[in-house]
């Protein structure tokens, strides 16, 4: 079953058709011999195919699969060592800095070979009707997925969610006023004062007492915060990525009760997650003012799909 631990969410206009046969020619390849690293789309968990759909066609998965040479930097400086000692020794010269450079080339080229691999795959849910794709693991891996599918679709107008009103100014205000209805706070709570950009981190701590009160009104601001909302948990930041991602063990029970293969089990918790993320989002961007994203004009695609 795939897992979502942290999370970055992307929003989009309306998207380029998302088939096996785009994807086809982004298929992963093993890196070559002589390749530090390569990336490509694989079947996702419990799929036969690249792209995996609900019964439906609205929701839709895919996984990147990245390769990466491991070639420890002590090992590489230990030969680069061994070569400059023996031309010094042989020749009865120093190397300068861009003979040195060629050297560490030469031997990394050689030692790539052997190096072992060190592999990681990212899944993306694309949820049509509302507009989302989302993307397990921070930042640099959502770059990675959609740096990919651009290539593979020819185009992606996808952005990250913007909201109207500042994330960390609404979760500030959430301690110090009311919670919004269907949502309910951890007991984990990041805050940044505004001056010095000091941070403080609270844990187990009422998130909602007097300590934490105390710093909201010296100034700091809430940057992370733990939230629920039945049936998930996770810590909200103020650039809207999801971190800590958990849910209920009944949310799960139920959704994979009475499953029988592989297969369906892949498309139950895909369902779960497309409907329990977008849920969540859609309830966290309504609190916060709405998209700031005019330039999307957002369109109702989910008759096409």
């Amino acid at each position: 079953m795939m897992t979502f631990k942290t999370a970055v969410i992307l929003t989009f206009s309306t998207l380029p058709p998302l088939t096996d046969e785009k994807l086809e020619a982004f298929k992963f390849v093993p890196c070559a011999k002589q390749e530090p690293s390569c990336a490509g789309f694989i079947e996702p968990y419990g799929f036969d195919t690249l792209v995996g759909e609900t019964p439906d066609g609205k929701i839709a998965v895919i996984c990147l699969q990245v390769e990466e040479k491991i070639l420890p930097a002590a090992v590489v400086n230990h030969a680069v060592t061994q070569r400059v000692a023996n031309i010094l020794h042989t020749e009865d010269r120093r190397p300068g800095r861009k003979e040195r450079q060629d050297i560490k080339d030469e031997v990394t080229f050689e030692l790539l070979p052997r190096a072992f691999s060190k592999y990681r795959r990212t899944h993306a849910i694309i949820d049509y009707n509302n507009h989302l794709i989302i993307v397990a693991g921070g930042f640099s891996r959502a770059d990675e997925v959609t740096t990919m599918l651009r290539e593979a679709l020819g185009s992606l107008p996808a952005t990250l969610i913007n909201t109207m009103l500042p994330p960390a100014t609404v979760m500030t205000d959430w301690l110090s006023k009311d919670l919004p209805a269907g949502v309910t706070v951890g007991d984990y709570c990041k805050l940044e004062d505004r001056v010095d950009d000091a941070i403080l981190i609270s844990r187990h701590d009422d998130p909602k007492g007097q300590l934490i009160s105390k710093h909201i009104d010296a100034g700091r601001q809430v940057v992370e915060l733990a939230l629920f909302l039945d049936p998930l948990s996770f810590v909200l930041t103020s650039s809207l990525a999801l971190k800590a991602i958990n849910f209920t063990d009944l949310a799960i029970d139920d959704a994979l009760e009475g499953i029988e293969d592989k297969h369906q089990e892949a498309q139950a918790s895909l369902l779960l997650y497309a409907d329990t993320f977008s849920s969540a989002i859609k309830t966290l961007t309504t609190e916060f003012g709405g998209y700031q994203q005019p330039e999307l004009k957002l369109q109702d695609n989910s008759v096409d799909r």
